[in-house]
């Protein structure tokens, strides 16, 4: 067991998959305490960014995680239309389970912000997992291109996306991406730490 809890930023776009994997998430972080989660943050992807982020508050409040600080991100990705889908999640991204009405209010702040934030103040590393697009940490590495040597992000639906600092820089690596994920923003997050390594 970690003698520290690893430190989360919890980034997707909800989504049946990112409620199961939230819910993976907070019992970690309530049971055994190896996980902290410090931050939500919502992104267009299955859904519109709309519904992904209303979705976000109904998942949190039925987790209990309503002190967890949350907020919207892109709408859409930085270099192509938005490819949601509905035949996968159903029109509100989340069809099926009754969840409860929000009692978690979205932060004043952009997603990118808010990271940014958490990243400022934390004492070690912080983990952005992602199970939508990335779009919100592509457009993070761009805003604040020096927090990227505290981030270590992961994809697990897309691609694996590992951002560290180096010798001699800044690192990415790209691997296969899943044949089944819609290709949204898989690269641009891996495109902007190519950029910044020169």
């Amino acid at each position: 067991m970690r003698e520290k809890a690893l430190p989360l930023i919890l980034d997707g776009d909800p989504g049946h998959d990112d409620a199961i994997a939230w819910l993976l998430a907070e019992s970690a972080s309530r049971m055994d305490q190896s996980l902290a989660i410090r931050a939500v943050t919502t992104v267009g992807g299955n859904v519109t960014l709309d519904k992904t982020t209303y979705n976000a508050r109904r998942v949190m409040t039925l987790l209990g995680m309503t002190e967890v600080p949350i907020a919207a991100g892109a709408a859409h990705p930085l270099t192509s239309e938005l490819m949601n889908a509905p035949s996968v999640h159903g029109e509100s991204g989340l069809d099926g389970p009754v969840l409860p009405e929000p009692e978690v209010e979205t932060q004043p702040v952009s997603a990118v912000s808010l990271m940014a934030e958490v990243i400022r103040e934390s004492d070690e590393p912080v983990t952005i997992v992602s199970t939508g697009p990335l779009t919100n940490t592509a457009a993070l590495l761009l805003a604040h291109p020096e927090r990227a040597v505290a981030v270590r992000a992961f994809c697990d639906k897309l691609i694996p996306v590992l951002v560290r600092r180096g010798p001699d820089g800044i690192h990415g690596h790209l691997g296969d991406p899943a044949p089944v994920a819609p290709p949204v923003e898989q690269f641009r997050a891996v495109d902007v730490a190519a950029e910044d390594d020169g």
